[in-house]
């Protein structure tokens, strides 16, 4: 049996895995977004959600967004699993990845109710068990000492998106958001 000191690197190496993952599909997303204009998508809203106004921050792809802190996450777990250090750093950018990652999904079940991106939810998927394995590996057995941090930043994280995605009126709903009408009861 491996002994408990064993858990946080083996916690880590699979981290650094999981993002590696991660930064592979943000890496394809923001090459196709810059170069190639379409992805290859299993469902049918894909391209309809990857070029809405969602799918940029100050004309930036999202995806790249993404690609740099999976690849900081992947990168400082393989450096953590060797010596322990950068544990705060691979706990802050997994906390970014799920932050923006359920704020996203947000957006995807308000915003785009019929489309669904097999895209958006792997990452979704990828960034939630980032946060997990990081949770993990950087408890040394007192949850609570790992929880709150994340549970602190996560809101402020959340805040800064609203505000850069919002209209003028606060609202997440694009100008062309309609309501189908619906004959009174």
């Amino acid at each position: 049996t491996s002994q408990p000191a064993d858990e946080p690197s083996a916690a880590f190496a699979l981290l650094s895995a999981v993002s590696g993952v991660g930064a592979l599909e943000t890496a394809y997303l923001t090459f196709t977004k810059v170069f190639a204009g379409s992805v290859f998508c299993p469902t049918s809203g894909c391209e309809t959600i990857l070029e809405s106004r969602y799918s940029e921050i100050l004309g930036v792809p999202v995806a790249l967004f993404g690609f740099f802190t999976y690849s900081g996450v992947s990168l400082l777990s393989r450096l953590a699993a060797r010596n322990g250090e950068y544990r705060a750093g691979v706990l802050a950018g997994s906390t970014v990845l799920a932050s923006v990652s359920a704020f996203l999904a947000y957006v995807l079940a308000t915003q785009f109710p019929d489309e669904t991106c097999a895209w958006c939810l792997a990452s979704c998927g990828l960034s939630f068990c980032s946060f997990v394995l990081a949770l993990w590996a950087t408890s040394d057995g007192d949850p609570v000492k790992s929880t709150i941090p994340p549970f602190v930043a996560s809101p402020l994280i959340v805040s800064a998106l609203v505000a850069l995605f919002a209209d003028a009126d606060g609202s997440l709903a694009s100008e062309d958001f309609e309501l189908p009408f619906r004959e009174p009861e």
